[in-house]
């Protein structure tokens, strides 16, 4: 009866504290989104490519030279990795992937 009698006290304190840190969080957000993001994680393609030996990289399931005209484009938020072939005065298309989808599945589509 005595643990009985102190629930409602632990989960109005619990709730308290969790209000508590679901506002700090809050509040965190808010401030990173008006003053500029976190810190920008660098691609695997400048962290980790540089220090594979070419057999490592023939092994990769997405092998970073799978479709010609790469470049990187910065941004406030990443890298956007473009692609871009074909004859120059050619008709131009964009095709944006999802994230299911991997870019290297649109390039027989871009053929």
């Amino acid at each position: 009866i005595c643990v009985m009698n102190r629930l409602p006290n632990n989960l109005n304190s619990l709730s308290l504290l969790a209000a508590g840190f679901s506002l700090g969080f809050l509040v965190e957000e808010l401030y990173h989104y008006r003053h500029g993001h976190g810190p920008i994680i660098p691609s695997p393609r400048e962290t980790l490519l540089p220090y594979l030996s070419p057999s490592e990289i023939a092994k990769l399931p997405y092998p970073p030279d799978a479709l010609p005209g790469a470049r990187d484009i910065p941004s406030p938020h990443g890298s956007l990795r473009v692609y871009e072939w074909g004859p120059e005065n050619g008709r131009r298309v964009l095709m944006i992937h999802g994230i299911s989808t991997p870019s290297i599945a649109l390039g027989a589509a871009s053929m």
